[in-house]
């Protein structure tokens, strides 16, 4: 006798259509936030205040966002997240028009607006394993899908702000990002089955739901190397496209360069995620991310050795392909390895990591072009990114990353 099992991936795919809108609108907002501030004040230094808190609402959300989610439930976090976020972005322009918008307040809400993004975020990647198993997907193949919908709202999202802020103003866009919000609430409110049980609702205290993520990445081996090394590799990332490359694009072609190496980079990443999502089932996990990171490293030597921007467009590109199947690599093995009820915390915890490492590496990477020659500067970033590597390669824990999990 044999037995069929039906599986509903309506639900999994409603959930990268919000995701997909919920990323387009964060995208969006940190455009017009600024430019709304820049037209009302004519003040880049306001501006840049508000950009800072921003940043530091961004920062609290993922560090103290875990805990909140997993005693919320993850489908009832990420539709409260995403309607509260709607209303601060909508205060913006509704205050603006009312004449009662001042800065402090703007400032308010923008911190408002970035403490909300983490919990979403989280409760949504918490989701996807979940809605995954339900439409008979692989793991692999499904954090495929979602790394290419977040990655194509990463480069979307900014160019469709900066179209709709010319044709509309900011005020206006202000109140389509709030649909947006609005509508990938009632997504996932509709269209995704809740997973609260009393197995997610939290520990004893909340000092114990804050460090459980914490803990659970520090003592299991594979999370500890992947997400301690990512510290290291999410720093120089962030330097090299916030600063490096501009540096480059300025001697060597100017802003279509900075665009085309950018784009390359890119367009290798997604491929990359693709072979993955088709044939990374089979592969090596421990090779595969090990191999990735080389292929990010090779990135910074090609910078430092060659000043021909066509050799650096392919160099970007080999790369980010080289590079791309970590995308969704990385959450599937944090997925696979994580209690349900310790997945919030974890995600969040692991998000927190890179939030706090990139800024830092912008930095660092801006202090020492200012003080050394470029290819000094990236031979030596190179250096680093390489030891990091060699680090995780000889890191006895990254090994457990191919066995099976005991749960």
């Amino acid at each position: 006798m044999s037995m069929s099992r039906s599986f509903d991936r309506r639900p999994f795919f409603a959930l990268l259509v919000a995701n997909a809108l919920s990323w387009h609108g964060s995208a969006v907002t940190s455009l017009a936030v600024p430019w709304f501030v820049l037209q009302g004040t004519n003040s880049p230094t306001l501006t840049g205040v508000v950009a800072l808190c921003g940043l530091l609402g961004s920062a609290a959300s993922f560090a103290l966002g875990g805990p909140l989610v997993d005693r919320l439930g993850h489908r009832e976090a990420s539709v409260l997240a995403d309607l509260l976020s709607a209303a601060a972005v909508a205060a913006m322009p509704a205050l603006y028009a009312s004449g009662h918008l001042s800065f402090p307040l703007l400032a308010a809400l923008t911190f408002a607006r970035a403490v909300l993004d983490g919990p979403g975020n989280t409760a949504r990647a918490s989701l996807l394993p979940d809605l995954a198993r339900q439409g008979g997907l692989e793991l692999e193949r499904a954090n495929t899908l979602g790394e290419i919908a977040e990655s194509g709202a990463g480069w979307t999202g900014p160019l469709l702000g900066g179209v709709l802020i010319a044709s509309l103003g900011a005020h206006a866009v202000l109140w389509i990002d709030a649909a947006s919000f609005v509508v990938s609430a009632a997504l996932v409110a509709f269209a995704v089955p809740s997973n609260r049980s009393p197995f997610l609702v939290g520990s004893r205290s909340a000092a114990a739901d804050f460090w459980g993520g914490w803990r659970f990445l520090w003592a299991d081996g594979p999370l500890r190397v992947i997400f301690g090394s990512s510290v290291v590799f999410s720093a120089l990332m962030a330097a090299l496209f916030a600063v490096v490359l501009p540096v480059f694009a300025r001697g060597a072609g100017g802003a279509v360069g900075l665009g085309a190496v950018v784009s390359a980079f890119g367009l290798g990443s997604v491929l990359g995620s693709v072979a993955f999502g088709r044939f990374g089932h089979a592969w090596s996990r421990r090779t595969t991310f090990l191999v990735s990171v080389w292929g990010l490293c090779g990135i910074f030597v090609a910078l430092a050795c060659f000043a021909d921007p066509r050799v650096v467009v392919a160099a970007c590109f080999l790369g980010g392909l080289i590079a791309g199947p970590n995308g969704p690599l990385i959450p599937t093995v944090l997925q696979e390895r994580t209690p349900d009820a310790l997945r919030a915390r974890v995600v969040a915890a692991s998000s927190a990591l890179t939030l706090v490492a990139s800024p830092l590496g912008v930095l660092l990477g801006g202090a020492a072009l200012e003080r050394w020659s470029f290819s000094a500067t990236l031979l030596g970033m190179a250096i680093v990114f390489a030891l990091g590597v060699l680090s995780a390669t000889f890191d006895g824990g990254l090994r457990a990353v191919d066995e099976p999990v005991a749960r």
